[in-house]
């Protein structure tokens, strides 16, 4: 498992401009799949 702390460093170094970070367990497509659907489609518009 990636830690919170390398996975931030990891998208900066990247260039994202945009993060989701959910209040969920390690896989939040299993634990909140709504979240994770609703955040995938407000970014698709």
């Amino acid at each position: 498992m990636i830690g919170l702390l390398a996975q931030r460093r990891m998208a900066e170094a990247a260039g994202c401009d945009r993060t989701l970070t959910l209040a969920t367990s390690h896989n939040p497509y299993l634990s909140a799949p709504q979240a994770v659907a609703d955040y995938l489609l407000a970014v698709a518009q």
